[in-house]
């Protein structure tokens, strides 16, 4: 992990939060919690962060692992500092396995790496969400620094239910839903217009890749009256679509 990746994830105030106090989020959370089958005896979650998944499940083994010791600091159940693409489990470990909003994250050697590790420690079932269809230009931000775009998560890949459908060779999948809060979907040619109108500033929490310049100082609410109103006009004409990908995989050997 890059160093400036590291110090990002392990900023305190990025989990110094209860996501289960975010609609949003809850949702997410409570969309996993219902797709997850009956009958299991452990679960690994990887990329647990603070532990929104993870610390609500009743199962007798849980286990949470991340690669920020901040956001590990917030998880009440067993616990392990490691990355997706290096689990120190052995095979077959977990009944079930949930990955949430990591994958989007990696880069392409660690994504084949971790997708191989994920089905190696999972027994019977892998429980993927990802951004729905996420338009990466859309999200990137503007280094007030370097002048360079990022994007303010670190995401890295865009995945649809056709991309997400066959990531795995041992799991197939078994139901892949669209949930979460509706945005409208932007097409490429207006993201190239709005960033020639306005470029985004970055958020208080982001650091830019490129020189590390940090967005502390930047006010919550950074878009100008332009920008909004044409945000408000695409709710309006362009067709929206969920904001995550669910996918449920079974073991088909």
């Amino acid at each position: 992990m890059k160093d400036i990746e590291k110090e990002y994830y392990n900023q305190e105030n990025l989990w110094n939060v209860d996501f289960l106090d975010i609609r949003v989020e809850r949702e997410r959370i409570e969309t996993i919690i219902k797709m997850i089958p009956e009958n299991l005896k452990s679960v690994l979650d990887v990329g647990c962060g603070s532990g929104g998944v993870i610390n609500s499940l009743p199962h007798a083994k849980r286990v949470g692992v991340d690669i920020s010791r901040e956001a590990l600091k917030h998880v009440k159940t067993e616990k392990v500092l490691a990355a997706a693409n290096n689990l120190p489990f052995g095979e077959k470990s977990f009944d079930m396995v949930i990955c949430s909003e990591v994958l989007e994250h990696l880069e392409d050697d660690e994504f084949s790496d971790a997708l191989q590790e994920i089905e190696r420690v999972a027994k019977n079932y892998v429980l993927i969400t990802v951004p729905n269809n996420e338009n990466l230009k859309r999200s990137s931000v503007f280094c007030l620094s370097c002048q360079q775009m990022f994007h303010p998560y670190f995401h890295l890949r865009s995945f649809d239910k056709k991309k997400l459908a066959n990531i795995f060779t041992r799991f197939k999948a078994i139901k892949i839903k669209e949930s979460g809060p509706s945005r409208p979907f932007c097409p490429d040619f207006l993201v190239r217009v709005l960033r020639k109108v306005e470029k985004p500033k970055p958020l208080k929490t982001s650091i830019c890749p490129f020189c590390g310049h940090k967005g502390q100082d930047i006010a919550e609410n950074s878009s100008s009256g332009i920008f909004s109103l044409i945000k408000l006009k695409a709710r309006v004409f362009f067709p929206k679509k969920k904001r995550w990908l669910f996918a449920l995989y079974k073991c088909a050997e």
